[in-house]
């Protein structure tokens, strides 16, 4: 194999190399590196617990995942409407979030999944058929995937299930009555009446509404006519789930900013309140928007020391807390263990007054205006009636393109000099058996021609443009496949 050759071939290495790592091992070693909270004597499973649930395992896993908020043609002013450079955009953001749910299920195996809602960035403006694309966009990047076989069982876990409430007069167009619980289709979610999971199958995912998905404190009707739009495509705004020994409370935060919505809500809340099964203190709530906490309140030292804590500032169609009131009803009503919230983008751990721990959750995605994206794995203790969380960081995608930037033009220089400078490139154009001649008896002339620079400048350009292509061609096989 000539030297020539040999060049190319460790340029053409070096370049997939680099994209596999950043690709593929860098994302595999985040989800390494981070794992559910350790509980002891987590393999067994309980033979009966106290509600009446039999059979269900020690612990039960639970991955939690928020702000995703899809980006579209309405996120951004640039770049412009309908270019090349929006659908690259859009194609980044859904590739990305796809890869980070693939592997999150692959190597965390999680019995349920929960989505602390904005699924979608701009749901206020789109039309119809607009949300309907965007809707396929959420069950090509985020579909569930067959559980492994392993060790840990999904007995236990239930379906959700519509807590029964009272009948509902009805009422004007104007407040329109939203839809009873409608079950996700098989894509997302399995018939409401359907056996408990079991390995193989692929995890339940419960979704929660976020202001970016119904809005907030916007006019109600449009309010009204989002949050039908929601129950359609991804199930009741509030439910009730059970999941081991535990009881899971979705809450939709933003109904407490319309009147019609607020009293399903508050509807919702007294109908639990009363329920025996929610009076053994096993009770773990989701909440869109954090709770309300005192303005001093530190978030820990996972989130950047400039945002410290979680203010309390209200915009069009957001607000960063719960109004206190409602925080405060909510917690007396509910008495949670642990509640888990989003919409702030950064994680967050607070203690309320009555004890409940609360975990805010960072953004899934990379186009939210945080560097490090995060998810939330959750572990059930069904013995002790504890709960743990743990933060898990997905990897810096500007960083990346950072480093596929800065390599390119260094390997052009490396690969520029290697020609220049390296040994043996005037015989790489002949023979071996006329080299060993020539070392005998000396090359004649003709055969030994001088290499000038610019010959030895293009070979280095030509073998970095075809280790680059090569590298391309890797990045696009993976974009598709991974």
């Amino acid at each position: 194999m000539g030297i020539l050759l040999r060049r190319r071939i460790v340029s053409v290495v070096a370049a997939c190399s680099l994209v596999l790592w950043g690709e593929v091992l860098v994302w595999d070693a985040s989800h390494l590196w981070c794992g559910y909270p350790a509980i002891v004597g987590e393999e067994g499973d309980l033979d009966a617990v106290g509600d009446g649930v039999t059979d269900v395992p020690h612990v039960s896993h639970v991955a939690v995942v928020t702000d995703p908020q899809l980006t579209d043609p309405y996120s951004y002013e640039w770049p412009p409407r309908d270019s090349v450079l929006e659908r690259a955009l859009l194609s980044l953001c859904d590739q990305n979030m796809r890869r980070s749910f693939a592997t999150l299920q692959r190597w965390h195996d999680p019995d349920v999944i929960l989505v602390l809602g904005d699924l979608f960035d701009s749901t206020r403006f789109l039309e119809e058929h607009e949300y309907a694309a965007e809707y396929a966009r959420w069950r090509a990047t985020f579909p569930p995937r067959p559980r492994a076989a392993s060790r840990r069982s999904s007995r236990g876990v239930r379906e959700a299930v519509s807590w029964p409430l009272p009948e509902r007069r009805v009422r004007s167009d104007a407040d329109a009555l939203l839809h009873s619980r409608r079950q996700l289709d098989d894509a997302l979610r399995y018939p409401l009446n359907h056996q408990p999971p079991v390995l193989g199958t692929v995890p339940p995912v419960h979704v929660i509404a976020g202001n970016h998905d119904i809005g907030w404190a916007i006019q109600k009707d449009q309010m009204v006519a989002l949050a039908e739009q929601f129950e359609e495509h991804f199930g009741a705004l509030n439910f009730f789930v059970r999941v081991g020994t535990f009881h899971v409370v979705g809450l939709c935060a933003p109904c407490f900013s319309n009147n019609v919505l607020r009293s399903h809500t508050e509807e919702f809340l007294r109908a639990l309140q009363a329920a025996p099964a929610l009076q053994t203190g096993r009770t773990v709530l989701l909440s869109h928007i954090p709770l309300w906490r005192p303005l001093e309140s530190s978030c820990g030292h996972l989130r950047p020391p400039e945002k410290s804590s979680i203010t309390h500032k209200v915009g069009p169609s957001y607000s960063n807390v719960v109004p206190r009131p409602h925080s405060t009803a909510i917690l007396e009503m509910l008495d949670p263990v642990v509640v888990l919230s989003g919409d702030d983008h950064d994680p967050c751990v607070v203690t309320h007054s009555n004890g409940a721990v609360e975990y805010t959750v960072g953004t899934f995605s990379w186009l939210q205006g945080t560097m490090s994206p995060s998810y939330a794995l959750m572990a059930l203790d069904n013995a002790e009636g504890r709960v743990h969380v743990s933060y898990c960081f997905l990897p810096n995608q500007y960083a990346l393109f950072g480093m596929y930037g800065v390599a390119a033009p260094l390997l052009l220089c490396l690969m520029v000099a290697w020609h220049c400078l390296g040994a043996g490139t005037q015989q790489t154009t002949l023979p071996l058996h006329m080299r060993r001649d020539f070392r005998r008896h000396g090359p004649p002339p003709r055969f030994v021609p001088r290499i000038s620079w610019t010959t030895r400048l293009w070979r280095g350009v030509l073998d970095t443009a075809v280790a680059l292509t090569c590298a391309c061609l890797l990045y696009l096989c993976l974009f598709v496949i991974y």
